[in-house]
C-alpha cells in the first residue's frame, strides 16, 4: 500500500480531509483548528500576553497531542509495523465515527486532542506525493512548493515541469475545497458531518487493498 499512499488519489483525498478537519473543529468544536499548530501556537501566545489564561488549555492541549502523534509515529515507523498504514487509516475511521455521535461541547477540548494526534499521526507517515514533499494537514510548505515548481517550469520551458506545476497546485487547492465542503456539510449535519471523511478513509482502503492484491497477483504469476 506503500506506493498507492504516494499517488495523486490518495493524497489529494487526504488533503481534502486535512482542509475539512480545520474548518469542522472550527464551526463546531470551539473554535479550534485540530490540525494548524501554527495558528494554534499564535492563539496561545496571544491569550497569554492578554492575561486570558484560562483559554490557554483549548490550544494547549492540541498542541501536546500533536507533538505525542509525531513520537508515536515516528517510533512506530522506526521498528517497522506491517500495514502500518492501512491500520492508522482503520483507526482514523473508527475516531471520526465515534467523534460524528458526540454532540455535547463539553468534550470538545478532548475531541480536539484526539484528531491533533491522529492528524499529525497521519502527516508523519503519509509525506509524499511521488518523490516530493507534502503535507495533508498543513499548507504553507506545499505552497513553496508549488512556487518552486514554477519556477522550475519558467527557467526550463519543459513540458514536463508544468504538468508536474499543475498537478501539485491541483493537490494544494484540495485543502480549500475540503474546508468549503465542511462549511455546507457541517450546515447541514452539524457534528455528524465528519463522518463524511471516513465514508473517504473507506473508499481509500478498499481501492488501495485491491492495487495490493492486483500486485501481489502479478508479482505470483511472474513466479510461477
Amino acid at each position: 500500500m506503500k506506493n498507492y499512499t504516494k499517488g495523486y488519489l490518495f493524497m489529494s483525498m487526504l488533503t481534502f480531509i486535512g482542509g475539512f478537519l480545520d474548518v469542522y473543529t472550527f464551526i463546531t468544536r470551539g473554535g479550534v483548528f485540530a490540525n494548524t499548530q501554527t495558528t494554534n501556537l499564535a492563539r496561545l501566545g496571544y491569550n497569554i500576553a492578554t492575561q486570558q489564561f484560562a483559554d490557554c488549555i483549548q490550544f494547549i492541549l492540541p498542541i501536546i497531542s500533536c507533538i505525542i502523534g509525531g513520537i508515536v509515529s515516528t517510533i512506530l515507523m522506526k521498528k517497522g509495523k506491517d500495514e502500518l498504514h492501512k491500520n492508522l487509516l482503520i483507526l482514523e475511521i473508527l475516531i471520526l465515527v465515534s467523534i460524528g455521535f458526540i454532540t455535547n461541547q463539553e468534550y470538545d477540548l478532548v475531541i480536539n486532542s484526539v484528531l491533533s494526534f491522529i492528524t499529525s499521526f497521519q502527516l508523519n507517515l503519509f509525506r509524499k506525493y511521488g518523490s516530493l514533499a507534502h503535507n495533508t494537514t498543513i499548507s504553507t510548505g506545499n505552497l513553496r512548493q508549488v512556487g518552486e515548481l514554477i519556477g522550475n517550469f519558467i527557467l526550463s520551458k519543459k513540458k514536463s515541469e508544468r504538468i508536474l506545476s499543475m498537478k501539485y497546485a491541483s493537490l494544494v487547492f484540495m485543502f480549500v475545497v475540503g474546508a468549503a465542503m465542511s462549511v455546507f456539510l457541517t450546515a447541514i449535519f452539524s457534528e455528524k458531518s465528519i463522518w463524511f471523511c471516513g465514508v473517504i478513509l473507506i473508499i481509500l482502503i478498499v481501492i488501495g487493498t485491491y492495487v495490493d492484491y492486483k500486485q501481489d497477483d502479478k508479482e505470483y504469476s511472474i513466479q510461477v
